[in-house]
């Protein structure tokens, strides 16, 4: 496969009485993707990158001619993960409670999420400001980030196929 190596390794079983080697026990592990081959393996499948950092890939979403942040990175710190962020925005729900907020995105998406492997592992408001008046929150958002872990070479382009379609905004 194009965004792994397989690496094959030879192992020693010690064994007997006398702790004997015996060759022969054969055990393979996939390496897990590294950035740059994860990067070359999204850009092959026709992924848009939104940005690179040190230990992360920010996908992007095309939006007629612009390159938004698609809410799905691949993160390489401290263990390889797909993430994905779901918000609800307390301007779509006048008088709803952060909590009420962040059940909301629980009830549409905790369920679909878990069924394909991914776990909350974080919640976290985020403010909207005015451009042009950092002084004046606009809108508040309640983000869920949700996590897979990348078990292997062969899933995690599944996985972030899978989080590109997730809905990231919970509505009426």
């Amino acid at each position: 496969m194009f965004d792994c190596v397989a690496l094959r390794l030879t192992t020693v079983v010690v064994s007997g009485p006398h702790h004997e080697p015996r060759f022969g026990a054969v055990t393979t592990r996939e390496i897990l993707p590294t950035l740059e081959r994860a990067r070359t393996a999204l850009i092959a499948r026709g992924v848009e990158i939104f940005r690179v950092e040190a230990a992360e890939i920010a996908l992007a979403k095309r939006v007629r001619s612009h390159l938004m942040d698609a809410g799905v990175s691949v993160q390489f710190a401290p263990e390889p993960n797909v993430r994905f962020i779901v918000r609800a925005q307390s301007s779509d729900f006048p008088g709803a409670s952060a909590k009420q907020l962040y059940d909301k995105v629980r009830e549409e998406v905790a369920a679909i999420a878990h069924a394909h492997g991914f776990e909350e592992v974080a919640e976290q408001p985020r403010e909207v400001r005015d451009p042009g008046d950092a002084s004046r929150v606009l809108d508040v958002w309640y983000e869920l980030t949700f996590a897979k872990a990348v078990r292997d070479a062969d899933s995690w382009l599944d996985d972030i196929g899978w989080a590109m379609n997730v809905s990231k905004c919970v509505g009426y």
